[in-house]
């Protein structure tokens, strides 16, 4: 016999309205100062796909080859589809551009956590604090919106940069796992941030 949670159920059939609605909506959402978070849409692919392509960044997400796109739109297709799973553009206020993008990743509705992911691909934006500002405003949206209890991120040890933002957004280091990830042949370390709903 099954036995079913109501609570975690009514949780997650709130977050599923919450997420049709937040695709749907054409206008942007959730506003910072300087950037606001929006509907990731298929007019960002190209961008996007040009940031992970680029060798310095695709070393910090954890990419070994370069992306195609017809790996792109199936990876597009599959990001649309997933019920764990939000992503939000990052643009900019005062001139609505795409910067970057921040994701809620492999929501666990039973105990309320998810995976923080952010990427500021945009050069001239870099070193600012719109990734901590984005950090933020997504921490917000799954306290406040969704209902999560937890927030956490991998982040190489080395991308102190990343380190940094999520700390500076009230993320504190866990754990660091030794010799995680094998990127341009050398074995890292990778830092558990993570941050608790108070």
């Amino acid at each position: 016999m099954e036995f079913i949670d109501v609570s975690d159920l009514v949780g997650k059939v709130s977050f599923l309205n919450q997420r049709e609605v937040l695709l749907n909506q054409g206008a942007a959402m959730y506003n910072g100062r300087n950037i606001r978070l929006r509907p990731f849409e298929k007019a960002d692919q190209k961008q996007y796909r040009e940031w992970v392509n680029n060798s310095d960044i695709a070393s910090l997400v954890d990419r070994i080859l370069p992306v195609s796109e017809y790996e792109h739109d199936k990876w597009y297709s599959s990001i649309m589809d997933r019920q764990n799973c939000v992503f939000f553009a990052i643009e900019t206020i005062e001139s609505a551009k795409f910067i970057g993008a921040i994701w809620l990743w492999d929501i666990d509705f039973r105990h309320r956590k998810a995976e923080v992911r952010v990427l500021i691909g945009e050069s001239s934006s870099v070193n600012k604090g719109l990734g901590t500002e984005a950090i933020t405003l997504i921490q917000s949206f799954a306290f406040e919106k969704v209902n999560l209890h937890k927030l956490f991120a991998y982040v190489l040890s080395k991308n102190q940069r990343a380190v940094r933002a999520f700390e500076k957004a009230g993320f504190e280091t866990e754990a660091e796992l030794k010799e995680d990830r094998f990127v341009n042949g050398v074995y890292e370390d990778v830092a558990i941030l993570a941050c608790i709903k108070r």
